[in-house]
Protein backbone atom coordinates (compact mmCIF):
# COMPACT_ATOMS: atom_id res chain seq x y z
CA UNK A 1 0.00 0.00 0.00
CA UNK A 2 1.29 3.38 -0.64
CA UNK A 3 1.30 6.41 1.80
CA UNK A 4 -0.55 8.82 1.03
CA UNK A 5 0.99 11.97 2.77
CA UNK A 6 -1.58 15.01 2.20
CA UNK A 7 0.13 18.37 2.16
CA UNK A 8 -1.75 21.31 3.63
CA UNK A 9 -1.32 24.81 3.14
CA UNK A 10 -1.04 25.72 7.33
CA UNK A 11 -2.33 29.21 6.87
CA UNK A 12 -4.96 30.21 4.83
CA UNK A 13 -5.78 33.72 4.09
CA UNK A 14 -8.78 35.33 3.55
CA UNK A 15 -9.65 38.82 2.77
CA UNK A 16 -12.66 40.69 3.79
CA UNK A 17 -14.65 43.02 1.41
CA UNK A 18 -15.96 45.75 3.77
CA UNK A 19 -14.84 46.97 7.76
CA UNK A 20 -16.73 45.35 10.35
CA UNK A 21 -17.59 47.06 13.29
CA UNK A 22 -15.45 46.78 16.54
CA UNK A 23 -15.95 43.58 18.11
CA UNK A 24 -15.38 43.76 22.40
CA UNK A 25 -13.61 40.61 22.94
CA UNK A 26 -11.14 39.29 26.27
CA UNK A 27 -13.81 40.84 29.52
CA UNK A 28 -16.42 40.43 31.20
CA UNK A 29 -18.27 43.04 29.44
CA UNK A 30 -17.40 41.44 25.67
CA UNK A 31 -19.63 40.38 23.11
CA UNK A 32 -18.78 36.93 22.65
CA UNK A 33 -17.07 35.39 19.53
CA UNK A 34 -19.42 33.46 16.93
CA UNK A 35 -20.07 30.26 17.43
CA UNK A 36 -18.85 27.86 14.68
CA UNK A 37 -22.17 26.13 13.49
CA UNK A 38 -23.09 23.01 14.79
CA UNK A 39 -24.90 20.09 12.18
CA UNK A 40 -26.90 17.81 13.61
CA UNK A 41 -28.34 15.60 10.88
CA UNK A 42 -31.58 14.06 10.99
CA UNK A 43 -32.80 10.82 9.61
CA UNK A 44 -34.22 11.80 5.90
CA UNK A 45 -30.84 14.10 5.71
CA UNK A 46 -28.93 10.61 6.33
CA UNK A 47 -30.69 8.83 3.74
CA UNK A 48 -30.00 11.63 1.68
CA UNK A 49 -26.05 11.11 2.41
CA UNK A 50 -26.71 7.50 1.31
CA UNK A 51 -28.46 8.33 -1.72
CA UNK A 52 -25.63 10.07 -3.23
CA UNK A 53 -22.82 8.72 -2.04
CA UNK A 54 -23.67 5.03 -2.65
CA UNK A 55 -25.90 5.69 -5.56
CA UNK A 56 -24.73 9.14 -7.42
CA UNK A 57 -22.08 7.26 -9.76
CA UNK A 58 -19.56 9.48 -7.99
CA UNK A 59 -16.58 7.68 -7.87
CA UNK A 60 -17.79 4.93 -10.55
CA UNK A 61 -14.32 5.77 -12.56
CA UNK A 62 -12.19 4.59 -9.40
CA UNK A 63 -14.05 1.81 -7.68
CA UNK A 64 -15.39 -1.30 -8.49
CA UNK A 65 -18.18 -1.72 -6.28
CA UNK A 66 -19.86 0.62 -3.47
CA UNK A 67 -18.06 -1.78 -0.96
CA UNK A 68 -15.20 0.01 -1.34
CA UNK A 69 -16.68 3.88 0.18
CA UNK A 70 -16.89 4.45 3.45
CA UNK A 71 -17.60 7.91 5.17
CA UNK A 72 -18.07 9.40 8.35
CA UNK A 73 -19.70 12.84 9.82
CA UNK A 74 -18.04 15.86 11.62
CA UNK A 75 -19.85 18.48 12.21
CA UNK A 76 -19.48 20.61 8.59
CA UNK A 77 -17.37 18.31 7.19
CA UNK A 78 -17.37 14.60 5.37
CA UNK A 79 -14.52 12.28 5.30
CA UNK A 80 -15.27 9.32 2.19
CA UNK A 81 -12.83 6.57 2.17
CA UNK A 82 -12.14 4.47 -0.78
CA UNK A 83 -10.77 1.01 -0.08
CA UNK A 84 -10.31 -0.77 -3.40
CA UNK A 85 -7.98 -0.38 -5.56
CA UNK A 86 -7.48 3.23 -5.31
CA UNK A 87 -7.14 4.16 -2.09
CA UNK A 88 -8.03 7.45 -1.14
CA UNK A 89 -9.51 10.15 1.30
CA UNK A 90 -11.82 12.68 0.25
CA UNK A 91 -12.71 15.50 2.64
CA UNK A 92 -15.32 17.38 1.36
CA UNK A 93 -16.75 20.48 3.39
CA UNK A 94 -20.23 22.81 3.52
CA UNK A 95 -20.14 25.26 1.66
CA UNK A 96 -16.57 25.09 0.70
CA UNK A 97 -14.79 22.76 -1.90
CA UNK A 98 -14.09 18.70 -1.58
CA UNK A 99 -9.97 17.96 -1.33
CA UNK A 100 -7.64 15.20 -1.63
CA UNK A 101 -4.90 13.21 -3.00
CA UNK A 102 -5.07 11.54 -6.13
CA UNK A 103 -2.99 8.78 -6.58
CA UNK A 104 -1.98 8.24 -10.11
CA UNK A 105 -0.79 4.66 -11.35
CA UNK A 106 3.10 4.08 -11.64
CA UNK A 107 4.13 4.15 -15.49
CA UNK A 108 7.21 3.03 -17.14
CA UNK A 109 9.08 4.61 -20.03
CA UNK A 110 11.31 3.14 -22.77
CA UNK A 111 13.61 5.67 -24.56
CA UNK A 112 17.03 6.36 -26.73
CA UNK A 113 19.85 8.09 -24.73
CA UNK A 114 23.54 8.56 -26.23
CA UNK A 115 22.03 6.15 -28.40
CA UNK A 116 21.58 3.41 -25.61
CA UNK A 117 18.21 1.88 -24.97
CA UNK A 118 16.95 3.23 -21.40
CA UNK A 119 13.80 3.13 -19.73
CA UNK A 120 12.33 5.37 -16.24
CA UNK A 121 9.68 4.90 -14.17
CA UNK A 122 7.25 7.54 -13.13
CA UNK A 123 5.30 7.58 -9.58
CA UNK A 124 2.99 10.68 -9.31
CA UNK A 125 0.34 11.99 -7.07
CA UNK A 126 -1.79 15.32 -7.13
CA UNK A 127 -2.93 17.32 -4.02
CA UNK A 128 -5.90 18.59 -4.12
CA UNK A 129 -5.87 22.02 -2.42
CA UNK A 130 -8.49 25.01 -2.06
CA UNK A 131 -6.80 26.99 -4.56
CA UNK A 132 -7.47 24.77 -7.67
CA UNK A 133 -4.90 26.75 -9.42
CA UNK A 134 -1.93 26.38 -6.94
CA UNK A 135 -1.90 22.72 -7.32
CA UNK A 136 0.09 20.41 -9.34
CA UNK A 137 1.07 16.67 -10.42
CA UNK A 138 4.37 15.57 -8.33
CA UNK A 139 6.34 12.93 -9.55
CA UNK A 140 9.41 10.94 -8.72
CA UNK A 141 11.33 9.70 -11.75
CA UNK A 142 13.78 6.88 -11.43
CA UNK A 143 15.69 5.66 -14.24
CA UNK A 144 17.53 2.58 -15.30
CA UNK A 145 20.80 4.07 -14.70
CA UNK A 146 19.62 5.12 -11.11
CA UNK A 147 18.90 8.45 -11.88
CA UNK A 148 15.99 10.06 -9.33
CA UNK A 149 14.53 13.59 -10.36
CA UNK A 150 11.58 15.15 -8.44
CA UNK A 151 9.51 17.17 -10.78
CA UNK A 152 6.67 19.05 -11.02
CA UNK A 153 4.51 19.01 -14.04
CA UNK A 154 2.82 22.94 -14.09
CA UNK A 155 0.00 22.50 -16.02
CA UNK A 156 -0.29 26.51 -16.33
CA UNK A 157 2.89 27.00 -18.41
CA UNK A 158 2.85 23.06 -19.77
CA UNK A 159 6.79 23.20 -17.97
CA UNK A 160 8.41 20.27 -16.43
CA UNK A 161 9.64 22.55 -13.09
CA UNK A 162 12.51 21.22 -10.06
CA UNK A 163 10.63 20.25 -7.72
CA UNK A 164 13.79 19.48 -4.84
CA UNK A 165 16.17 17.63 -7.01
CA UNK A 166 19.39 18.27 -5.13
CA UNK A 167 22.29 19.58 -7.29
CA UNK A 168 20.27 20.97 -9.89
CA UNK A 169 18.91 24.91 -10.32
CA UNK A 170 15.28 25.72 -9.91
CA UNK A 171 13.43 26.50 -12.66
CA UNK A 172 12.50 23.95 -15.20
CA UNK A 173 13.61 20.68 -16.45
CA UNK A 174 14.08 19.14 -19.88
CA UNK A 175 14.85 15.49 -20.72
CA UNK A 176 15.93 13.86 -23.99
CA UNK A 177 13.02 14.16 -26.81
CA UNK A 178 12.10 10.34 -27.15
CA UNK A 179 11.37 10.41 -22.80
CA UNK A 180 9.90 14.00 -22.91
CA UNK A 181 7.44 13.82 -25.37
CA UNK A 182 6.08 10.57 -23.55
CA UNK A 183 6.29 12.58 -20.37
CA UNK A 184 3.97 15.42 -21.47
CA UNK A 185 1.63 13.06 -23.02
CA UNK A 186 1.68 11.30 -19.53
CA UNK A 187 0.72 14.50 -17.79
CA UNK A 188 -2.15 15.82 -20.36
CA UNK A 189 -3.72 13.01 -20.03
CA UNK A 190 -3.11 12.81 -16.18
CA UNK A 191 -4.22 16.72 -15.86
CA UNK A 192 -7.53 15.59 -17.91
CA UNK A 193 -8.51 12.05 -15.82
CA UNK A 194 -8.03 14.43 -12.39
CA UNK A 195 -9.76 17.30 -13.66
CA UNK A 196 -12.48 15.19 -14.69
CA UNK A 197 -12.67 13.68 -10.96
CA UNK A 198 -12.42 17.07 -9.33
CA UNK A 199 -15.60 18.44 -11.51
CA UNK A 200 -17.42 15.56 -9.99
CA UNK A 201 -16.01 16.05 -6.82
CA UNK A 202 -16.92 19.18 -6.62
CA UNK A 203 -20.55 18.58 -7.63
CA UNK A 204 -20.39 16.56 -4.38
CA UNK A 205 -19.35 18.67 -2.83
CA UNK A 206 -22.46 20.90 -3.43
CA UNK A 207 -24.72 18.10 -3.13
CA UNK A 208 -23.16 17.53 0.28
CA UNK A 209 -23.73 21.22 1.46
CA UNK A 210 -27.56 21.41 0.10
CA UNK A 211 -28.12 18.14 2.77
CA UNK A 212 -26.61 19.62 5.51
CA UNK A 213 -27.76 22.86 4.95
CA UNK A 214 -31.40 21.27 4.60
CA UNK A 215 -31.69 23.09 1.57
CA UNK A 216 -34.98 22.57 0.61
CA UNK A 217 -34.40 23.15 -3.31
CA UNK A 218 -32.02 19.88 -3.05
CA UNK A 219 -33.20 17.87 -5.67
CA UNK A 220 -31.02 14.36 -6.04
CA UNK A 221 -29.08 14.22 -9.37
CA UNK A 222 -26.22 11.11 -10.61
CA UNK A 223 -23.46 11.90 -12.17
CA UNK A 224 -24.63 10.72 -15.51
CA UNK A 225 -27.55 14.60 -15.65
CA UNK A 226 -24.40 16.70 -15.14
CA UNK A 227 -22.44 18.96 -17.61
CA UNK A 228 -18.67 18.60 -17.01
CA UNK A 229 -16.49 21.29 -16.31
CA UNK A 230 -13.97 21.24 -18.61
CA UNK A 231 -12.29 24.77 -18.59
CA UNK A 232 -9.10 23.44 -17.00
CA UNK A 233 -8.90 20.31 -18.98
CA UNK A 234 -6.21 20.50 -22.50
CA UNK A 235 -7.52 21.12 -25.91
CA UNK A 236 -5.34 19.24 -27.84
CA UNK A 237 -5.92 20.70 -31.18
CA UNK A 238 -6.23 24.21 -30.00
CA UNK A 239 -3.86 24.56 -27.44
CA UNK A 240 -0.03 25.51 -28.62
CA UNK A 241 2.46 23.41 -26.04
CA UNK A 242 5.39 25.55 -24.53
CA UNK A 243 8.13 23.57 -23.31
CA UNK A 244 10.01 25.86 -21.64
CA UNK A 245 9.16 28.98 -19.65
CA UNK A 246 13.03 30.43 -18.90
CA UNK A 247 12.61 33.49 -16.43
CA UNK A 248 14.96 36.21 -17.28
CA UNK A 249 16.54 38.42 -14.78
CA UNK A 250 20.12 40.46 -14.51
CA UNK A 251 20.16 39.65 -10.90
CA UNK A 252 20.47 36.13 -9.68
CA UNK A 253 17.16 34.46 -7.72
CA UNK A 254 17.62 35.02 -3.70
CA UNK A 255 16.12 32.35 -1.54
CA UNK A 256 13.67 33.75 1.24
CA UNK A 257 15.01 31.88 4.68
CA UNK A 258 11.82 33.90 6.18
CA UNK A 259 9.12 30.89 7.98
CA UNK A 260 5.79 32.73 8.25
CA UNK A 261 4.67 30.07 11.25
CA UNK A 262 1.63 32.52 12.07
CA UNK A 263 -1.86 29.78 13.44
CA UNK A 264 -3.85 31.11 15.62
CA UNK A 265 -4.40 34.27 17.97
CA UNK A 266 -5.95 34.32 21.78
CA UNK A 267 -6.96 37.23 22.99
CA UNK A 268 -6.95 36.76 26.86
CA UNK A 269 -7.81 33.27 27.20
CA UNK A 270 -11.04 32.88 25.50
CA UNK A 271 -11.37 30.64 22.30
CA UNK A 272 -8.37 30.70 19.60
CA UNK A 273 -9.09 32.41 16.58
CA UNK A 274 -7.40 31.77 12.98
CA UNK A 275 -6.89 34.60 10.15
CA UNK A 276 -9.49 33.25 8.64
CA UNK A 277 -11.94 34.05 11.24
CA UNK A 278 -10.49 37.58 12.06
CA UNK A 279 -11.98 40.73 11.18
CA UNK A 280 -10.36 43.63 10.08
CA UNK A 281 -9.98 45.01 13.76
CA UNK A 282 -8.00 41.72 15.05
CA UNK A 283 -6.00 41.66 12.27
CA UNK A 284 -4.95 45.22 13.03
CA UNK A 285 -3.88 44.27 16.66
CA UNK A 286 -2.65 40.74 15.35
CA UNK A 287 0.21 43.40 13.82
CA UNK A 288 1.69 44.25 17.24
CA UNK A 289 2.65 40.67 17.55
CA UNK A 290 5.22 41.51 15.19
CA UNK A 291 6.48 44.89 16.11
CA UNK A 292 9.04 45.84 18.86
CA UNK A 293 9.61 49.99 18.32
CA UNK A 294 8.02 52.22 20.12
CA UNK A 295 9.54 55.41 18.14
CA UNK A 296 9.97 54.04 14.50
CA UNK A 297 9.22 50.48 12.94
CA UNK A 298 11.55 49.16 10.47
CA UNK A 299 10.35 48.11 6.71
CA UNK A 300 11.79 44.82 7.90
CA UNK A 301 9.29 44.90 11.17
CA UNK A 302 6.45 45.92 8.71
CA UNK A 303 6.80 43.84 6.75
CA UNK A 304 6.86 40.66 8.28
CA UNK A 305 3.94 41.43 10.13
CA UNK A 306 2.30 42.22 7.16
CA UNK A 307 2.77 39.07 5.09
CA UNK A 308 2.45 37.07 7.86
CA UNK A 309 -0.98 38.72 9.38
CA UNK A 310 -2.78 38.90 5.94
CA UNK A 311 -0.56 38.56 3.02
CA UNK A 312 -1.37 39.56 -0.55
CA UNK A 313 -0.97 36.73 -2.42
CA UNK A 314 -0.61 32.88 -2.05
CA UNK A 315 1.79 30.76 -4.13
CA UNK A 316 3.06 27.01 -4.80
CA UNK A 317 6.14 27.75 -6.33
CA UNK A 318 6.38 30.70 -8.65
CA UNK A 319 2.87 30.73 -9.42
CA UNK A 320 0.71 32.87 -7.20
CA UNK A 321 -2.99 33.88 -6.45
CA UNK A 322 -4.39 37.05 -5.24
CA UNK A 323 -6.16 36.07 -1.65
CA UNK A 324 -9.40 38.29 -2.62
CA UNK A 325 -9.86 38.31 -6.71
CA UNK A 326 -7.81 35.19 -7.70
CA UNK A 327 -5.44 36.76 -10.06
CA UNK A 328 -2.39 35.32 -11.05
CA UNK A 329 0.88 36.86 -9.86
CA UNK A 330 4.22 34.89 -11.38
CA UNK A 331 7.27 35.09 -9.05
CA UNK A 332 11.07 34.09 -9.24
CA UNK A 333 12.88 36.18 -6.37
CA UNK A 334 12.59 34.50 -3.01
CA UNK A 335 11.50 31.57 -4.08
CA UNK A 336 13.67 27.98 -5.18
CA UNK A 337 11.66 24.88 -5.78
CA UNK A 338 7.71 23.78 -5.19
CA UNK A 339 7.33 25.55 -1.80
CA UNK A 340 4.52 27.06 -0.19
CA UNK A 341 5.00 31.08 -0.96
CA UNK A 342 3.73 34.30 0.84
CA UNK A 343 3.96 37.84 -1.03
CA UNK A 344 3.07 41.31 -0.96
CA UNK A 345 3.53 43.49 -3.72
CA UNK A 346 5.04 46.89 -3.06
CA UNK A 347 1.86 48.81 -3.54
CA UNK A 348 -0.35 46.88 -1.59
CA UNK A 349 2.51 47.40 1.35
CA UNK A 350 2.40 50.66 0.66
CA UNK A 351 -1.38 51.14 1.08
CA UNK A 352 -1.55 49.48 3.99
CA UNK A 353 1.60 51.06 5.74
CA UNK A 354 -0.29 54.62 4.77
CA UNK A 355 -3.55 53.32 5.81
CA UNK A 356 -3.37 51.91 8.94
CA UNK A 357 0.25 53.61 10.35
CA UNK A 358 0.48 57.11 8.06
CA UNK A 359 3.71 55.75 7.00
CA UNK A 360 5.62 57.49 3.97
CA UNK A 361 5.63 54.76 0.98
CA UNK A 362 8.80 52.36 0.26
CA UNK A 363 10.60 52.15 -2.67
CA UNK A 364 13.05 48.90 -3.31
CA UNK A 365 15.66 50.08 -5.39
CA UNK A 366 17.56 46.71 -4.94
CA UNK A 367 16.74 43.46 -3.99
CA UNK A 368 17.91 41.88 -0.94
CA UNK A 369 17.53 39.37 1.87
CA UNK A 370 15.91 41.67 5.07
CA UNK A 371 17.01 40.57 8.47
CA UNK A 372 13.89 38.39 8.82
CA UNK A 373 14.83 36.58 5.89
CA UNK A 374 12.29 37.89 3.56
CA UNK A 375 12.96 38.57 -0.30
CA UNK A 376 12.73 42.16 -1.09
CA UNK A 377 12.90 42.02 -5.08
CA UNK A 378 13.60 45.08 -7.27
CA UNK A 379 12.70 43.89 -10.63
CA UNK A 380 9.39 42.32 -9.14
CA UNK A 381 8.45 44.84 -6.86
CA UNK A 382 7.23 42.13 -4.22
CA UNK A 383 8.04 40.86 -0.61
CA UNK A 384 8.67 37.25 -0.50
CA UNK A 385 8.44 34.82 2.42
CA UNK A 386 7.58 31.02 3.00
CA UNK A 387 4.97 29.35 4.81
CA UNK A 388 4.83 26.47 6.89
CA UNK A 389 3.32 23.64 5.63
CA UNK A 390 3.01 19.98 6.84
CA UNK A 391 2.43 18.19 10.34
CA UNK A 392 4.25 19.85 13.34
CA UNK A 393 3.34 20.97 16.80
CA UNK A 394 0.53 23.80 16.90
CA UNK A 395 1.56 27.48 18.28
CA UNK A 396 0.18 30.27 18.56
CA UNK A 397 -0.02 34.32 19.60
CA UNK A 398 -1.91 35.38 22.65
CA UNK A 399 -2.19 38.71 24.42
CA UNK A 400 -3.65 40.02 27.77
CA UNK A 401 -6.37 42.86 26.48
CA UNK A 402 -8.37 45.30 28.00
CA UNK A 403 -10.18 48.39 26.11
CA UNK A 404 -13.08 50.63 25.83
CA UNK A 405 -14.42 52.88 23.58
CA UNK A 406 -15.17 56.68 23.17
CA UNK A 407 -16.34 58.76 20.35
CA UNK A 408 -15.78 56.17 17.67
CA UNK A 409 -12.09 55.24 19.48
CA UNK A 410 -10.97 52.19 20.68
CA UNK A 411 -8.83 52.37 23.22
CA UNK A 412 -6.67 49.32 23.83
CA UNK A 413 -4.18 47.56 26.19
CA UNK A 414 -2.11 45.06 24.80
CA UNK A 415 0.35 42.52 25.85
CA UNK A 416 1.16 40.16 23.11
CA UNK A 417 3.34 36.69 23.72
CA UNK A 418 3.99 33.88 21.69
CA UNK A 419 3.43 29.75 22.84
CA UNK A 420 5.33 27.61 21.10
CA UNK A 421 4.22 23.91 21.78
CA UNK A 422 7.07 21.92 22.40
CA UNK A 423 7.49 18.38 23.73
CA UNK A 424 6.58 17.31 27.09
CA UNK A 425 3.68 15.57 29.66
CA UNK A 426 0.22 16.26 27.64
CA UNK A 427 -0.02 19.75 25.80
CA UNK A 428 3.15 22.12 27.14
CA UNK A 429 4.73 25.50 25.82
CA UNK A 430 7.25 26.95 25.41
CA UNK A 431 6.58 31.06 26.43
CA UNK A 432 8.24 33.73 24.12
CA UNK A 433 7.81 37.44 24.20
CA UNK A 434 6.99 39.62 20.88
CA UNK A 435 11.05 40.13 21.06
CA UNK A 436 12.04 36.95 21.07
CA UNK A 437 12.76 36.21 24.33
CA UNK A 438 12.16 33.23 26.07
CA UNK A 439 10.45 33.68 29.81
CA UNK A 440 8.87 30.26 30.15
CA UNK A 441 9.57 26.50 29.22
CA UNK A 442 6.86 23.56 29.48
CA UNK A 443 3.63 25.48 30.45
CA UNK A 444 0.82 23.34 30.65
CA UNK A 445 -1.61 24.42 27.92
CA UNK A 446 -4.35 25.54 30.84
CA UNK A 447 -1.71 27.94 32.83
CA UNK A 448 -0.05 29.79 30.17
CA UNK A 449 -2.57 32.67 30.63
CA UNK A 450 -1.86 33.15 33.65
CA UNK A 451 1.80 32.54 33.47
CA UNK A 452 1.88 35.43 31.25
CA UNK A 453 -0.48 37.66 33.57
CA UNK A 454 1.94 36.56 36.38
CA UNK A 455 5.46 37.50 34.51
CA UNK A 456 3.58 40.87 32.78
CA UNK A 457 6.38 42.96 33.98
CA UNK A 458 8.87 40.95 31.30
CA UNK A 459 6.76 41.27 27.78
CA UNK A 460 6.04 44.37 25.83
CA UNK A 461 3.01 46.25 26.73
CA UNK A 462 1.00 48.68 24.38
CA UNK A 463 -1.26 51.43 24.43
CA UNK A 464 -2.97 51.69 21.36
CA UNK A 465 -6.20 53.69 19.74
CA UNK A 466 -7.49 52.45 16.16
CA UNK A 467 -10.78 53.56 14.24
CA UNK A 468 -12.31 52.08 11.02
CA UNK A 469 -10.39 53.77 8.22
CA UNK A 470 -10.31 53.54 4.29
CA UNK A 471 -8.57 49.86 4.11
CA UNK A 472 -11.10 47.26 3.94
CA UNK A 473 -8.75 44.84 5.64
CA UNK A 474 -7.05 46.97 8.14
CA UNK A 475 -8.41 49.70 10.67
CA UNK A 476 -6.54 52.99 11.37
CA UNK A 477 -3.92 53.46 14.25
CA UNK A 478 -4.63 56.98 15.65
CA UNK A 479 -1.30 56.47 18.01
CA UNK A 480 0.58 53.65 19.97
CA UNK A 481 3.26 53.45 22.06
CA UNK A 482 5.05 51.07 25.12
CA UNK A 483 3.64 51.29 28.36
Amino acid sequence: MRKIIIILLSILLVGCNQVEPVKLIGNSTSSPLPEKKEYILDEKQIEQLNMVIYSGGFFDDIIHSTDEITYVVDNDTLLVTLSGETKMDIKFTVDAYATYTYPLKDTKFTYTKNKQDKSATLSSKYTRAINLDNTRIRTTLITSDNQEYKIVFNQERHTLENNGTPDLNPGTMSFVDSLSTQMYEYYENSWNEIMLFDSYMQTLNKHISDIFNNNESYTFRNKETLIVDNRKMYSWQNEKKQKTNKQEFTETPTRTSFMSRFYYYEFNSDERMSIKTATPYHRTLFLFSFLTSSTDFTIDELATAFITVLSEYNCMGKTCNNRSNNSELTISQGTEGEGYYTVLTLDYFNKCIQDVFGRDTYSIDETKKLPSGIVQGKEEKTFVGEAYAGDGYISYYGSIYSHYKEDGIDYVTLTPYYASQTDGEGIVYDIYTTAHDKIGSGIKENNVYQFVENNKESFLTWEIALTPGSNPDFYQVLSYKLK
